[in-house]
């Protein structure tokens, strides 16, 4: 703070004295050259997350992708069992029966013949589970990732 007296002037009008202030302030965010490091590194930190999230978007992408192509071929797989395969072994195993319950058939040829069928039934059911899992991991995938609208 500062103060200045001042004459009157020649004409004798009165001149008021000079009176200033004045005060320092230091900005640290207006500072550029010590801010600049945190300012590069905060960028940094931010690059490196946006990085992260695209990669991890990435993954989910080839997650679902992997998953929908794995259902498919199990779609075509479970209705080739249960269609085809599955009456076909069935109708095996009857007539198996049959043919024991009137002595035309072995006991060892009905044993392998009802093997074969548990065997299909057992491969649907581990087809239904592995079906389930799938499902299951792509409904993960829909309820844990924000999508922006460009996978589906």
């Amino acid at each position: 703070m500062s103060y200045d007296y001042r004459d009157d002037l020649s004409g004798g009008a009165k001149h008021a004295d000079f009176l200033s202030l004045g005060f320092i302030m230091e900005l640290d965010f207006l500072k550029g050259n010590k801010n600049s490091a945190r300012l590069a590194a905060a960028l940094e930190e931010v690059a490196r997350a946006n990085k992260q999230i695209e990669l991890q978007r990435d993954r989910l992408l080839r997650d679902h992708a992997k998953s929908t192509v794995q259902v498919q071929r199990m779609q075509s797989w479970q209705a080739l069992l249960c269609d085809q395969l599955l009456p076909q072994y069935r109708q095996q195993a009857d007539a198996t029966w049959r043919a024991f319950a009137s002595n035309e058939a072995r006991f060892f040829e009905l044993q392998l013949v009802l093997i074969d069928l548990l065997n299909a039934e057992l491969d649907a059911l581990a087809l239904d589970a592995e079906f389930m899992k799938i499902n299951a991991a792509l409904e993960y995938l829909f309820t844990t990732s924000n999508f922006s609208g460009d996978a589906s």
